[in-house]
């Protein structure tokens, strides 16, 4: 067993990896062998790295967060933060202005390709969890890799061009100032480093574990992100030094240039605080909250923008440590974003994250604003001037870059420089991120809702990427596929906002509903249910495995119904969560959602926003009585198939629930923040967790159906048995196929990961994610090859990589 998988980890590897490797390359899991808690096939992205939204483009953005223009040709070249995609996109404007949209992207820093690439530091899923993947010379980071929600998170930075053409980047989420030596002209690895010892450090103040406290400063550390404070941005003075605005430490420091003409990576001088290890913040001239740019003026002045103290501030020379600011040049700018020159000497550009711009004459001690004008909201970090005069920047709001060209009348939008239609390009092969949807399998097909519905064909033996055999797209905002579920005989059951589609596998582009179930539907007894298209609509179904009842939450109406023979003559015979068929209140208007945090907890009849609903392997019902991004109930109920009547004469209401898996546990109120269940052949159940609750990895229980007769609530009957290895956002929905294989969709990162009989009889869970064997295993068996007594076994470079695999596999026989 042991030999077996050590050839698998050989036939593997990609890369070098010498004896003092071998811990951190361990730390990577192993992807590909069945029955273990990693996933071992991803569909949606590239590879098992990449979470970015949609597909990566040369002529897309997502989430930039600064411009910088080099000036030294004409019009000049523009490096664009792209944050989302976590690379810096180089522009030659003269080649840009001469063509229709979108312009052509001459360097990319920070990943391979333009196309199909964006990790930070290339592995933004976290496989390394609690350690951060290293960074190095050639990567960047805009959005971290325990992002929960990609689309919503992003970075700002200011970045800078020197008059050699020496682009100087503040790598957000690294911690780190880059320096590259005219990137147009020599190449995209950066050359120094300031903030982290070495290329591949990224720790805010050095040391910051994974959701830790922030360290204290010192006068060689940054931490461009704080708790309530961030900022990001670079400059030199006339001498050579470097200036650094580190905001999370609500600080700007100078690193001086020495003698041989380097520059220190060490700070001599602080601004903002008394000394180098504080990181007080504070709206004293003395004191700084969230500096973010930077920017000389020709008599040397230092301009600093501080984003949550809302202004900016200047520092008349001679400079001294804990020196208060001369004065404060704009008060009362909202969240000021960016700084720079103007190419024509005119003063010092300023923008805000709602899109306002200023020109400021520096040229006199009466400063004052001479021009303005209004871009778009979600601007943030540096602007760009051109050569001409054009006034460029980015908004993270459109995912593009706007050109504002000199009039005689102000400034006016003339051209956008990307393609507009939001972020990344929107392609079958990579999947949305929508903040709801579905996964489910037939006997021969992966379907998944993200908006559209996707199906693939022989899910056994799909590829890292794969694009769909085909989807059926979605038609606008309120005819999107949601959660989807099969039956025995191979009906595909969806939501689409206000009615629920049934179709019959396997699908093509060209299938039709069997059936459409739509509103009003009605009522055992008397009456009808509306289902209308309001935002949370139909969330959650689950039809039975024969197909005679489906159940579907209205999650606005706080209630979850039963249709009885939906595919024939539909008609409500049982509304959980209410007492009436009116009744359309969160827990009946009577308990609070745990939000409010008054501390008391619905009864086991009530229903807040339930969402996703799944079966058992014994026909128990499961409700998740929650939904995103933090409404409902906090918490899963289970309802025994006993409990449920199979043809009621009139119309039920309100039955109980037979067990809860309560959120009122202390010291995590959010234990239970659960999505959709999925169940295998021996009823263990999976469950993705609301990433607000904290909780990132999926969970599983070995017999979830375990109650205390005397308290349903019990939380110690609602522990769960164990986690998946899998680092997680948004786990919406799962499922299990017939050969007990495991499908977790994570929504917000886009994809879905296919697990190989992770619970297979030859592999017994594990609450805990490790390897088959240790890291000291197999770094002790690397060693012995190392020092075996047959030197024809001995590589000769004391380093093991693929060549010598051969040779170890020989030996291990």
């Amino acid at each position: 067993m042991f030999r077996r998988l050590f050839k698998t980890v050989l036939s593997l590897a990609v890369f070098f990896i010498s004896v003092s490797q071998v811990d951190q390359a361990l730390a990577s899991p192993i992807r590909g062998i069945s029955g273990d808690l990693w996933a071992d096939i991803e569909i949606g992205e590239r590879d098992f790295t990449e979470i970015s939204a949609r597909e990566i483009v040369p002529y897309k953005l997502n989430e930039p967060g600064g411009i910088i223009v080099d000036r030294s040709t004409s019009p000049g070249r523009a490096y664009i933060w792209d944050s989302g995609n976590n690379r810096i996109l180089g522009v030659d404007l003269n080649r840009c202005y001469g063509q229709d949209p979108p312009c052509q992207t001459e360097i990319v820093i920070g990943q391979p390709s333009g196309s199909d690439y964006g990790a930070c530091n290339l592995d933004s899923s976290f496989q390394t969890y609690p350690n951060r993947p290293p960074s190095s010379a050639s990567t960047l980071c805009g959005v971290p890799e325990w992002t929960q929600t990609v689309l919503e998170d992003k970075s700002f930075t200011n970045m800078y061009i020197d008059n050699a053409s020496t682009l100087w980047v503040p790598d957000f989420r690294n911690n780190r100032v880059l320096k590259y030596l005219s990137p147009f002209t020599t190449d995209v690895v950066a050359d120094e480093v300031w903030g982290q010892s070495d290329f591949s450090g990224n720790r805010c103040n050095f040391t910051q574990e994974y959701n830790g406290d922030i360290p204290q400063p010192t006068n060689s550390s940054l931490c461009f992100f704080g708790i309530s404070t961030a900022g990001a941005g670079v400059t030199l003075d006339q001498a050579g030094n470097l200036w650094i605005a580190d905001g999370g430490n609500n600080r700007v420091l100078r690193f001086p240039k020495q003698i041989d003409g380097s520059i220190s990576k060490t700070a001599d001088l602080v601004l903002g605080q008394p000394d180098f290890t504080s990181r007080q913040e504070g709206t004293s001239l003395n004191q700084m909250k969230g500096p973010a740019a930077l920017r000389f003026d020709s008599n040397g002045i230092l301009y600093v923008v501080e984003t949550y103290n809302n202004r900016v501030t200047f520092f008349a020379p001679p400079f001294v440590t804990g020196m208060p600011a001369t004065d404060i040049l704009i008060s009362g700018i909202s969240n000021p974003q960016g700084l720079e020159t103007d190419a024509n000497g005119k003063g010092i550009w300023v923008i805000d994250l709602f899109g306002k711009v200023q020109l400021w004459d520096t040229s006199s001690t009466n400063r004052q604003m001479i021009a303005q004008f209004d871009t778009a909201n979600g601007t943030a970090g540096s602007l760009g001037i051109d050569s001409l005069g054009n006034v460029l920047v980015s908004t993270y709001l459109n995912h593009n870059v706007y050109r504002f060209a000199p009039t005689a009348d102000g400034y006016v939008r003339d051209r956008d420089l990307f393609y507009p239609g939001g972020y990344n390009l929107s392609t079958a092969r990579r999947l949305e991120h929508p903040s709801w949807g579905g996964v489910t399998v037939t006997d021969n097909q992966l379907i998944i809702a993200d908006s559209r519905l996707l199906f693939w064909d022989n899910p056994q033996n799909l590829t890292n990427g794969q694009a769909p055999a085909g989807f059926f797209p979605s038609k606008n905002d309120k005819e999107i596929f949601l959660q989807t579920k099969t039956d025995a005989a191979n009906r595909v059951w969806t939501t689409r906002v206000a009615e629920i589609l049934v179709y019959q596998s396997p699908l093509t582009t060209t299938s039709q509903p069997l059936t459409t179930i739509k509103s009003p539907v009605p009522v055992l007894g008397g009456g009808e249910v509306v289902i209308d298209d309001a935002f949370y609509g139909v969330r959650g179904l689950a039809p039975t495995i024969d197909g005679k009842y489906l159940w579907i939450s209205q999650t606005d109406q706080h209630r979850v119904l039963r249709i009885r023979d939906p595919l024939t003559n539909p008609v409500v015979d049982i509304i959980l969560g209410q007492l009436s068929l009116t009744g359309n209140q969160c827990n009946r208007g009577q308990i609070p959602a745990p939000n409010a945090y008054n501390g008391q907890v619905a009864d086991l009849t009530m229903l807040c926003y339930p969402g996703a609903i799944s079966f058992d392997q014994k026909g128990n019902l499961y409700i998740s009585d929650h939904f995103p991004e933090t409404a409902g109930n906090w918490r899963l109920l289970m309802f025994a198939s006993e409990n449920i009547p199979t043809n009621p004469l009139s119309i039920q209401f309100a039955i109980p629930a037979t067990k809860e898996f309560p959120w009122n546990r202390t010291p995590n109120p959010y234990t239970h923040m659960i999505f959709e269940p999925a169940f295998n052949s021996a009823n263990i159940m999976v469950v993705g967790l609301n990433p607000v609750s904290s909780k990132r990895f999926v969970e599983y229980y070995l017999d979830p159906t375990k109650v205390n007769p005397n308290n349903p609530s019990d939380y110690d009957y609602a522990a769960p048995d164990g986690q998946l290895n899998d680092y997680y956002g948004w786990p919406i929905a799962a499922t299990f196929d017939k050969l007990d294989n495991l499908y977790m969709y994570d929504a917000n990162r886009g994809k879905v990961l296919i697990y190989k009989h992770p619970f297979s009889s030859n592999s017994s869970p594990t609450p805990t994610p490790s390897p088959a064997f240790s890291a000291q295993d197999l770094k002790n068996l690397f060693l012995n090859y190392l020092t075996f007594a047959d030197s024809g076994f001995r590589p000769v470079d004391q380093k093991v990589n693929m060549l010598d695999g051969g040779f170890v596999i020989e030996w291990l026989n």
